[in-house]
C-alpha cells in the first residue's frame, strides 16, 4: 500500500486546525507550505494574514497573536497524529513577508511521531468541531471537581505550551458578583467605541446560520438565539455603529451591557489566564494560544463551555481592575466564563481548507 500523499496529509492537519477559535472569528492566520531538504520533508510558514487581523484596538494586536498560537496548537498536534514528525520555531514579531506578518515555522517529516494527548485523528477532529463558544446562560448545576482538574491538565509537550501561562478559575459567588458589576460598568464600551465596534460589526452575519457561503464572523443567532428573518434585518440595522452611536442617551449600549454582567453573575464560573510581563513577547503569546487550546478541548471533553468576556481585556481600565480583583501577579491575556454545556447547535462559520492552505 503506497504512501498517504503529503499534501493531503497536509489538507486533513488544517482541517482539523481551522476549527480553532479566534476573536471574532477572524481566523486571522495563512498557512505557507515550501520544499524541505527532501522529498520528505515540508516547511509550514504559519503567517498573521494582515488582510483578516483585527486593528481597532491596541489590545487586539495581543489578541491575534493568540489566535494564530491556538491554530498552531491544533495544527502540530493533528500533525502527529497523522504519523508526521514535527518541529517548530517561533518568530520573533515584525517578521514579514507578501503572506502577513511570520509567526512560526513548522518543519514537518515523514517519521514515526511521538503522538501526544491519548486521541485517534478522527477523536481529536470530532472533539475540536463539536468545540462551541457559549454565548447563552450555561446549565444551573456546578462543574464537578473532576471537571475542573481535567480543564487545565497538560497533555502537550511543553515546548508547544509553554509554562508561562498562569490558569486561575474563580467559582466564588461573590467574586463573581463583582465581576459581573466590573462587566456591567466597561461592557457598554464594546457598543460605544465608534471604530472598535464598526470592526465587530463587519463580523457580525445577519444571514440564516449555516449558510454555506459564509466563511468567518458571527452569526447573529449566535449571540441572541434563534431569530426570525424578519429579526435578524431589524437587528442589522439597529446595530449598526451610527445607529449605536445615537442610541447612546437612551441607554441602549448599558442595557446590552447589563446582560453580559448578569450571564457572569450567574456563573458558575470565570477562567482567567495572565502572563507574567506586561508586554508579552510574540513567542510567549503563541504559547499561550496554543496551551489554551489544549484548555478549550480538556473543557469540551469535560462537558464544559467556555464564552470568552474580551471587553474586559481590551481596554486598560477594566483590565487593571480584573488584575486587582483576582489578586493577579501578571498580565490576564484571556478570561472567559466557564460551565456545563446546555444544547447548542449553532457553529461559527470556517473558511475552507485552499483558503488557508497555499502550496508553493
Amino acid at each position: 500500500m503506497s504512501e498517504p500523499d503529503f499534501e493531503l496529509l497536509l489538507r486533513q492537519a488544517v482541517e482539523a486546525a481551522r476549527w480553532a477559535p479566534s476573536s471574532h472569528n477572524c481566523q486571522p492566520w495563512r498557512v505557507t507550505v515550501l520544499p524541505g531538504a527532501s522529498e520528505n520533508e515540508r516547511l509550514l510558514r504559519l503567517s498573521l494574514d494582515q488582510g483578516r487581523r483585527l486593528t481597532a484596538l491596541e489590545s487586539l494586536d495581543l489578541e491575534m497573536a493568540l489566535s494564530v498560537g491556538l491554530f498552531l496548537g491544533l495544527l502540530v498536534t493533528a500533525l502527529q497524529r497523522l504519523d508526521l514528525a514535527c518541529e517548530w520555531a517561533l518568530c520573533d514579531a515584525n517578521d514579514p513577508s507578501p503572506d502577513g506578518e511570520i509567526l512560526a515555522i513548522v518543519t514537518v517529516r515523514r517519521a514515526t511521531a511521538q503522538i501526544f494527548g491519548g486521541a485517534d485523528l478522527d477523536s481529536f477532529v470530532d472533539l475540536g468541531r463539536r468545540r462551541r463558544t457559549c454565548r447563552t446562560p450555561f446549565a444551573p448545576d456546578p462543574p464537578s471537581t473532576e471537571a475542573l482538574a481535567a480543564l487545565s491538565a497538560r497533555r502537550w509537550p511543553g515546548t508547544l505550551t509553554g509554562a508561562a501561562l498562569e490558569i486561575c478559575t474563580e467559582t466564588d459567588p461573590k467574586t463573581l458578583e463583582s465581576l459581573a458589576k466590573l462587566t456591567a460598568r466597561y461592557a457598554a464600551l464594546d457598543f460605544t467605541h465608534l471604530r472598535a465596534w464598526s470592526e465587530t460589526y463587519r463580523h457580525l452575519r445577519f444571514g440564516e446560520p449555516g449558510d454555506e457561503d459564509v466563511t468567518d464572523g458571527i452569526f447573529i443567532d449566535s449571540l441572541l438565539g434563534p431569530l426570525t428573518p424578519f429579526k435578524r434585518q431589524l437587528l442589522r440595522f439597529a446595530l449598526a455603529p451610527l445607529v449605536m452611536q445615537a442610541l447612546r442617551p437612551f441607554g441602549v449600549p448599558s442595557r446590552m451591557a447589563d446582560a453580559l454582567a448578569g450571564l457572569v453573575a450567574a456563573g458558575p464560573g470565570l477562567l482567567c489566564c495572565s502572563l507574567p510581563e506586561e508586554r508579552p513577547r510574540r513567542q510567549d503569546l503563541l504559547q499561550a494560544g496554543a496551551r489554551l487550546a489544549e484548555i478549550w478541548l480538556n473543557a469540551q471533553a469535560a462537558g464544559l463551555a467556555l464564552h470568552p468576556v474580551s471587553v474586559l481585556l481590551q481596554h486598560e481600565a477594566p483590565r487593571r481592575e480584573l488584575q486587582r480583583l483576582l489578586c493577579l501577579s501578571g498580565r490576564p491575556v484571556f478570561v472567559a466564563r466557564f460551565g456545563l454545556t446546555l444544547p447548542n447547535p449553532s457553529i461559527s462559520p470556517r473558511r475552507a481548507v485552499d483558503a488557508i492552505l497555499h502550496i508553493t
